[in-house]
């Protein structure tokens, strides 16, 4: 082994295959195991690592529930890993809050580290040939800065050399697993003969098992390429196609992809979940309420869930309710709502106790703090219910359940004015996080931490407890967080009467939003920000701030309680008044805020505005005398750090802090390139498919609905309208939404084309809502190249609907003509195009007499009005010709003879009556009617007859009938 390997406390050797080895022709082979991948492997989950662990089970006989006794497991993970490596069917497994989606695979990580540790009674050697196939899991398992193998293993991996075209591909492949060195030993050496060989082959019949493990174990890559393979099989049936889009759009939460898992989503609420047997259903509804809580669009969360309720109520599906009921729990706790109902949480926690899912029940019951009621008149009861479930999650060994219970009781006592006590809770909470070594806990934490130190009046603990956070919220890239942090920095500067510094992160938190098009953080807009910013302005001297800012305030729906001390701090200090007036508003202001937050900071905040107001209104004596009130109650409440808020002309200068925003900027700079690239991307593949399905579409309706699907197919447009308007008065239209937009700052394109086509004019509007469009021109001009194409294929088809009509339509009447009846009936008359044809050949009597007596324009109403009404009586699939003059033919399919006869006598009883003729504007005594001669012919069952032979007949018969003195209508079969 190298020198590199020697020092390490990974056993991992990578080498250039050995042929023999490869083959199994070693004389003297030195492994216990080896394993030999090949392709499939890629797709199964943690490989090969799982079937080291089932190897050494195998050998040991080891008791599994033993094994799977770790103390930071997830109980509800257990069941899966004893099914997983003992090659079983996955037990069913509870839903989990949002939270803890994302951390689940690295505690899969450690489950399976410890596994390897403690299966093996002494030190073994394992080859893995053809390593290349190392699972995407098992490679990330290896990447793992924190994981180390135990010395019991020695792993060797082997890398076939024919797998890659260049050197350079080998070593991309060793650094991805933090490897600089490819050792290649002259031989393999070693007599300890070989005990057992594995080889992995992934049968069709197996993948549905391993996708549902890579779902459970969270492996995104396998569980796309799984789907893909699934995919490709035949006969899929809907329940399949809907299980394997859930399954997709669970990874893209896992990458956090959320255009593509919006596209899954929308296709899963397209399926008819009547055409779905009642398990699918319930499973699809189920996964779109958890792709809306990942994605945290809390209100499309909450009418999935109420969705999912009322279909499992329909079906009797009691679980499934009780599911559903936690679903709308969960969406309305993080939509921030505080109105949840007590009693009903705690039939929840208690129902969800009764069925069997504790951790659920323990994670309600530390989260009835939501209520607002309770949080304001029982903190007690709250702080009891947390320490209680922090007791049940320790229970099923649930650190993260533990350390969110500890969170939830630190803020029930911050907001009852106990910061101390949160803060020795806050560090708890820490401490477990460590612990499971999930960094976005530890800075959500850590976050949490600064916060209540604030409060305490220690910003130098503060600001280091978000230095020690900033980087762990970059390497997330979650700007949501990284604006969160970079705002408790701000607010920790403002507190140290750092304003300078307040002001400078602020405009830093500003850009970045600007770049991601954010209208605020979670619990703060970019309004309440503002207002802070124009605060500090304020107090170090600039008085013009706060009145540009103030005129952007107005009517601002505030998320915090800090927020409207803010904006109302604004309110004050932009208006003109005199002494008595400013000394009872800011007073009345400071006592509001005092009872609103419980933050001793909040009450301060009016009084020392209103020193500095004091010294704009030269009144240095009323000035002192409050600044002497700040101070006292300074001291009254142990914040002696803020002592020098009231001390005249004590400025801070800029605050020292390793924080540099320029990275979160230069971060969300990139991230845009990227999402503006990503944009590109899509709008060309669109582009692409719009063109192909231009070509397919043969009505307006399908090609607007195809633009519009593939519009969404590949990038995200929140809302899209199109608004199509002809000349004639003709108007359609076509709209989408999609996705919650209330915390996006979205631009709105608009973009309008003429249209000319054969038959007139019109106007096609576009109009589409998305993030990035303004930041990137190659994607408007990609856009408008898009909506160009539909324009140009809007007039194609509409010159194309005209040239049919003007072909085969009658131009008076619009009813068929001659060439479209000529066309129709060689159709018609095939054997198997009809059972039933009958053929009606219609002449209006005396109608020349209406030209003589009325003039030809009455004569063409008469004609239109008699094909208007004659098309009204038949059916949809019987169509009226007109071949010339005042002589027509009706083709009715699938008919007999006494039905058409009855069609035609009533429609003739109808149309020729007094009235009726007096309303078109023709004399009822001019003896109008119609002679009719009609056939029935059966093209298979009777001797075949052309399109002339057909005419001469029914030509014969309407004569027939034009002598007869009773009957109008001649028919005959065939």
């Amino acid at each position: 082994m190298s020198g590199f390997f020697q020092n390490s406390t990974q056993p991992v050797t990578l080498f250039l295959e050995n042929p023999a080895l490869a083959k199994g022709q070693s004389a003297t082979d030195p492994y216990d195991l080896k394993i030999s991948l090949d392709s499939s492997a890629q797709h199964l989950p943690f490989e090969p690592f799982v079937s080291i662990i089932r190897f050494a089970l195998q050998q040991a006989d080891a008791d599994m529930e033993q094994v799977l006794e770790l103390p930071n497991l997830f109980t509800v993970l257990k069941p899966v890993l004893r099914s997983f490596v003992l090659d079983q069917e996955p037990a069913q497994r509870e839903p989990l809050n949002t939270d803890e989606l994302s951390y689940e695979q690295i505690e899969v990580q450690k489950a399976l580290a410890y596994l390897l540790e403690h299966c093996f009674a002494r030190p073994v050697t394992i080859a893995v040939t053809h390593a290349q196939y190392l699972s995407p899991s098992a490679l990330k398992l290896l990447q793992q800065e924190d994981y180390r193998f135990t010395a019991k293993i020695h792993l060797h991996l082997y890398l076939s050399t024919m797998a890659f075209t260049h050197l350079k591909n080998i070593q991309g492949f060793v650094q991805q697993i933090k490897r600089r060195h490819i050792t290649v030993p002259d031989k393999a050496g070693g007599s300890i003969k070989s005990r057992q060989h594995y080889h992995i082959e992934l049968q069709s019949a197996q993948m549905w098992r391993h996708l549902e493990f890579a779902q459970a174990l969270y492996c995104p890559d396998e569980i796309l390429t799984l789907a893909d393979r699934i995919q490709a099989e035949p006969h899929l049936v809907l329940e399949d196609k809907a299980a394997i889009l859930s399954a997709r759009m669970f990874a893209w939460i896992l990458t956090n992809d959320p255009e593509r898992c919006h596209i899954h989503m929308q296709e899963l609420q397209q399926i008819n979940l009547e055409a779905l047997a009642v398990p699918s259903g319930l499973a699809t509804m189920s996964a779109i309420c958890v792709g809306y809580l990942c994605l945290q669009d809390f209100p499309a969360a909450t009418k999935a869930a109420h969705n999912l309720r009322f279909y499992a109520h329909q079906q009797h599906q009691a679980q499934e309710q009780l599911l559903a009921e936690f679903y709308i729990f969960l969406s309305v706790c993080m939509d921030g709502q505080l109105d949840l109902d007590a009693e009903r949480l705690e039939q929840l926690e208690r129902a969800l106790s009764q069925q069997g899912w504790p951790n659920l029940a323990a994670f309600v019951k530390c989260s009835l703090w939501f209520n607002e009621v309770l949080l304001a008149e029982q903190p007690e009861r709250l702080i009891s219910l947390c320490l209680a479930a922090v007791r049940d999650f320790k229970q099923l060994h649930n650190l993260i359940g533990q350390s969110t219970a500890h969170h939830h009781i630190c803020i029930v006592l911050g907001s009852n004015g106990r910061p101390k006590e949160a803060v020795s809770h806050i560090q708890k909470a820490l401490n477990l996080t460590k612990q499971c070594g999930l960094s976005v806990r530890i800075h959500n934490t850590l976050n949490g931490l600064s916060f209540l130190l604030n409060g305490l009046g220690q910003s130098g603990p503060a600001r280091k407890a978000i230095e020690a956070a900033y980087p762990l919220v970059l390497a997330d890239g979650n700007f949501d967080q990284i604006c969160t942090t970079l705002y408790n920095l701000a607010l920790t500067a403002f507190y140290a009467d750092h304003l300078q510094s307040t002001i400078s992160l602020l405009d830093d938190i500003f850009l970045i939003m600007e770049y991601r098009n954010m209208s605020g953080i979670r619990f703060l807009n970019k309004e309440e920000m503002l207002a802070l910013q124009a605060i500090a302005a304020y107090l170090d001297g600039d008085r013009r701030l706060p009145l540009a800012i103030h005129q952007q305030l107005r009517q601002t729906q505030t998320r915090s309680h800090e927020g409207e001390a803010f904006i109302r701090c604004i309110g004050l200090i932009t208006q003109d008044l005199d002494v008595d007036q400013a000394e009872d508003l800011f007073a009345t202001l400071s006592d509001r805020l005092g009872r609103l937050g419980k933050n001793m900071h909040l009450e301060l905040l009016p009084v020392r505005l209103l020193v500095v107001y004091l010294r704009d209104l030269n009144e240095p004596g009323r000035a002192k005398a409050w600044a002497r009130i700040g101070i006292k109650q300074c001291r009254a409440n142990h914040l002696h750090s803020r002592v020098g808020w009231f001390r005249e002309g004590r400025r801070q200068p800029l605050m020292q802090t390793t924080v540099d925003a320029r990275q979160a900027i230069n971060l969300a700079q990139r991230q845009l390139g990227i999402d503006a690239l990503k944009l590109e991307n899509g709008l060309l593949h669109t582009l692409v498919a719009f063109s192909d399905s231009a070509i397919r579409s043969s009505t307006l309706e399908e090609l607007l609905d195809a633009f519009l699907q593939n519009l969404q197919n590949f990038i995200t447009v929140h809302s899209s309208t199109i608004q199509l308007t002809l000349s004639d008065g003709q108007e359609l239209n076509r709209k989408i939404t999609k996705g919650n937009v209330l915390d996006q700052r979205i631009g709105l394109e608009v973009l309008q084309y003429p249209l000319q086509f054969i038959g007139g004019t019109g106007q096609l509007r576009l109009s589409f809502f998305n993030d990035l469009a303004s930041y990137s021109q190659d994607a408007r001009a990609i856009m408008q190249k898009i909506c160009e194409r539909l324009s140009r294929s809007v007039e194609y088809i509409l010159d194309r609907l005209d040239s049919h009509r003007l072909a085969y339509h009658d131009a008076l009447t619009g009813v068929y003509n001659r060439i479209a009846f000529s066309e129709d009936i060689q159709r018609l008359l095939t054997p198997g195009s009809v059972s039933t044809l009958c053929l009606a050949f219609i002449d209006l009597d005396n109608f020349k007499s209406v030209n003589d007596t009325h003039g030809h324009w009455v004569g063409d109403e008469y004609l239109k009005a008699f094909c208007a009404d004659l098309t009204a009586r038949i059916r949809s699939s019987d169509h009226l010709y007109r071949l010339g003059g005042d002589e027509f033919l009706v083709c009715f399919q699938d008919l007999h003879l006494s039905e058409t006869e009855a069609i035609l006598y009533r429609f003739i009883d109808t149309f020729f009556q007094p009235e009726a003729l007096q309303k078109i504007g023709v004399n009822p005594d001019l003896g109008l009617g119609c002679s009719v001669g009609l056939v029935e012919y059966h093209p298979e069952a009777t001797r075949q007859l052309s399109e002339e032979q057909l005419m001469q007949k029914v030509d014969s018969l309407m004569y027939q009938a034009k002598r007869s003195r009773d009957r109008c209508i001649a028919s005959q079969t065939l």
